[in-house]
């Protein structure tokens, strides 16, 4: 199932724009209701300047029944109503909304996972509203198969306990060999299949991809 990142940009006279663009805080909208119009919010005020944007996000003219509901030194959370185009494309799209919206100065970041036909819904949503809007990323595929085989992990995870990996090394890998009962070509060769599996996996999500990195070896 895709995850796609999502950069906005709401109209001018929302709320959440309206103040992130006015204060240093970040807004993090961490719960909504957005079966109601307009939606109920419930907004993390958070770092330099989270009095100030709560105050503005309950006196804001589109907003409505705010209530402060906790509040400390770095951290102001506020329970309101008030419109967000970014979430009601969302609602429209038949996307569920997972927190958080996070806005930050007059942009919001948002993160979805859906189908293929979900993310086109929103995309066709997005372009409909006035909300300008930008992908950042997408991922395909999150629930990608298991990178290590089972004697792979069982090996690996002996070696880390054993302190085969700390520097200076506490072991070696004929040690390692002999408290599994296998033959030391067999530890070395499977710990070098695992390493190798886990080094591509590294480089790939990196952005560079290596040559090495296959699916898991059954045989390792």
């Amino acid at each position: 199932m895709p995850q796609a990142t999502l950069s906005l940009s709401p109209p001018d006279g929302t709320p959440l724009r309206d103040v992130g663009s006015r204060t240093d805080a970040t807004l993090h909208v961490v719960g909504a209701s957005l079966g109601s119009a307009p939606p109920v919010l419930l907004v993390s005020c958070r770092g330099s300047g989270a009095s100030d944007a709560a105050e503005r996000l309950c006196e804001h003219e589109a907003t409505q029944a705010a209530a402060t509901l906790r509040e400390s030194a770095d951290e102001v959370l506020v329970h309101c109503r008030g419109p967000s185009p970014s979430l009601a494309a969302v609602a429209d799209a038949g996307v569920a909304f997972q927190p958080p919206l996070v806005v930050r100065g007059a942009r919001a970041e948002l993160t979805v996972r859906t189908t293929d036909d979900g993310l086109s819904a929103l995309r066709r949503t997005l372009e409909a509203s006035p909300v300008a809007f930008e992908v950042r990323s997408v991922h395909a595929n999150l629930e990608s198969p298991r990178l290590l085989s089972d004697r792979q992990e069982r090996v690996l995870r002996a070696a880390v306990e054993a302190g085969y990996y700390d520097v200076p090394q506490d072991t070696t890998v004929e040690a390692v060999a002999d408290d599994l009962d296998l033959a030391v070509s067999t530890v070395s060769e499977t710990l070098a299949r695992a390493e190798r599996q886990l080094a591509g996996r590294y480089l790939r999500t990196r952005g560079e991809r290596s040559a090495g990195d296959a699916d898991p070896d059954p045989s390792g």
